[in-house]
């Protein structure tokens, strides 16, 4: 047996541990069930495992440190069940990693900066979880992420900015603060930026207009102060602006008028299609 895949079964129990025997495994998914229980640490003598997918079920206790053995693992999805604990250190040591999924958990501690090291991660999802302190600025090191979601962290590291190839940064809910990093403007091929229902202060970084490709900016619930900066108009290809419940003042600048397609949220008032800027 080289694959095994009983999603969406509504499979009830725990995991076997006798599936840990599956020496030649490559494929395990059981996700979409109402499993339960802990993750059999057994799981990590599945040597050949390339994708282990154990999302939206209600497993309890912590990630096995032996999940570490894994080495020819390319996707580790384990979000929407009620784990905890620390991450363990020997997740460190999937250097085959593209895809890691770990939230809507209740993971504690703080981010492993040994998460750098997985060179080759293209997604990375941690939000609703309850981890504490700073983004690790080493995470600027993981040059081939594309997506980037993280939760109940206190401020974001100006190496993001080093993400050349971010598509989707979503940051929203979470515990931010500080001023917006200037160095997100960096990100060229960014789509979708979400920092909502944080405690940012300062300006709206006029750097955020070169973010050409754009589609969607939601930084709506911040403390966030000045004007709208009129830069913000060069995102041509930008159809979602929300920067309601901010404390921002003067007036919206009249070429965001010129992008067609822009639904607007600013300081409570909603704005779609035909423009009509207000003071």
């Amino acid at each position: 047996l080289t694959c095994l895949d009983v999603a969406e079964n509504n499979l009830t129990g725990t995991i076997p541990s006798e599936l840990g025997h599956l020496k030649v495994l490559t494929v395990l998914l059981l996700p979409v069930n109402k499993r339960s229980g802990t993750l059999p640490s057994e799981l990590g003598a599945l040597r050949m495992l390339t994708k282990l997918s154990l999302h939206s079920n209600q497993f309890t206790g912590t990630l096995p440190s032996e999940f570490g053995n894994l080495e020819e693992l390319t996707c580790l999805n384990v979000a929407n069940n009620n784990l905890t604990g620390t991450l363990p250190r020997q997740l460190g040591h999937l250097k085959e990693l593209t895809e890691l999924w770990l939230s809507k958990n209740m993971f504690l501690g703080t981010l492993a900066s040994g998460l750098s090291g997985l060179r080759g991660l293209t997604d990375l999802i941690l939000w609703d979880n309850q981890f504490l302190g700073t983004l690790p600025s080493e995470f600027g090191k993981l040059k081939e992420l594309t997506i980037l979601s993280a939760g109940k962290t206190s401020t974001i590291p100006s190496e993001l900015g080093l993400l050349n190839e971010l598509t989707k940064l979503w940051l929203y809910k979470n515990k931010l603060f500080g001023a917006l990093p200037s160095d997100l403007g960096a990100l060229r091929k960014l789509a979708f930026l979400s920092v909502y229902e944080n405690q940012f202060t300062g300006t709206i970084p006029s750097e955020l207009g070169n973010l050409k490709q754009v589609t969607h900016l939601d930084l709506h619930e911040n403390i966030l102060r000045g004007t709208i900066p009129s830069e913000l108009c060069n995102i041509k290809q930008l159809v979602f602006l929300d920067l309601a419940s901010n404390e921002l003042t003067g007036t919206v600048p009249s070429r965001l008028g010129d992008l067609q397609d822009l639904e607007l949220y600013t300081n409570g008032i909603h704005l779609l299609g035909t423009f009509d800027p207000f003071s």
